[in-house]
């Protein structure tokens, strides 16, 4: 089969969205799929992809930049690759554009949102544009199964429920992590808020701190609430189990 995946940000971006749509073509690619990632970068940002990607998935650049122009560029890239399925990882008005960039090619459609539906109707987006995207997806990947009561009866039935994936045993035999004698949560995120909602979680080590003393919580990022991360640290008497780290690059190490 050959899969194009739609993922805005993968020369620009170091999120979990770029992250996942790349774990997803590594695993697809290991299966004996072919896959495509669909990208908008300008030509002066073109770069290193921030994550590292196997040769033999290709990266095409689909810039949304020149209004009806780009979509008929899209389109003939799209059809160029002679993909089986398309998937859009996206939350936002690129998902209009991928999606127009599909019509007429016959493609079966994956939408794949990344965050809880409140974020995308009120803060990333809004409510009818998803809804519009949302409705021309064969299938609707949603992170949790309460997060279907946010689409319309009869668009329910499209919905697949999968969570973000983490495999504890590929960390487990790491030998400086053994030799750790504190337990520790690590959180990797833009500093900011509501999106990423730290600040629940300092507040939820505050809870557990007196029952769990040997637990320690490091933040890694950068952002406009740094400030108000430390003060609400401060606050709870925390400076000793839960740290703000500067940003990394290399989230696996």
């Amino acid at each position: 089969m050959r899969i194009g995946i739609f993922i805005q940000h993968l020369l620009r971006g170091l999120g979990g969205a770029e992250r996942a749509a790349i774990n997803i073509a590594r695993g697809m690619l290991e299966r004996g799929h072919d896959c495509f990632l669909f990208h908008d970068t300008p030509p002066n940002m073109l770069d290193i992809p921030s994550y590292s990607i196997p040769q033999r998935i290709v990266c095409c650049n689909i810039s949304s930049g020149n209004g009806i122009n780009s979509v008929t560029t899209a389109k003939r890239v799209i059809l160029k690759c002679r993909c089986d399925v398309a998937c859009i990882f996206s939350y936002d008005t690129y998902s209009l554009f991928a999606l127009s960039a599909t019509v007429g090619t016959g493609l079966p459609l994956v939408c794949s949102e990344r965050s809880a539906p409140w974020l995308e109707e009120n803060i990333l987006w809004n409510r009818r544009e998803r809804l519009l995207c949302l409705a021309s997806a064969d299938i609707i990947h949603l992170l949790f199964p309460s997060y279907t009561a946010s689409l319309p009866e009869k668009l329910r039935s499209r919905v697949r429920s999968i969570p973000n994936f983490f495999d504890p045993q590929a960390y487990s035999d790491e030998p400086s992590l053994r030799a750790r004698q504190n337990k520790v949560v690590l959180a990797v995120a833009n500093l900011q808020e509501p999106i990423k909602q730290l600040s629940l979680l300092i507040s939820a080590f505050a809870i557990l701190h007196a029952e769990f003393p040997d637990w320690e919580c490091h933040i890694c990022g950068d952002g406009p609430f740094y400030k108000q991360y430390q003060n609400l640290i401060d606050a709870y008497h925390l400076s000793s189990c839960v740290f703000l780290e500067e940003s990394v690059k290399d989230i696996d190490k």
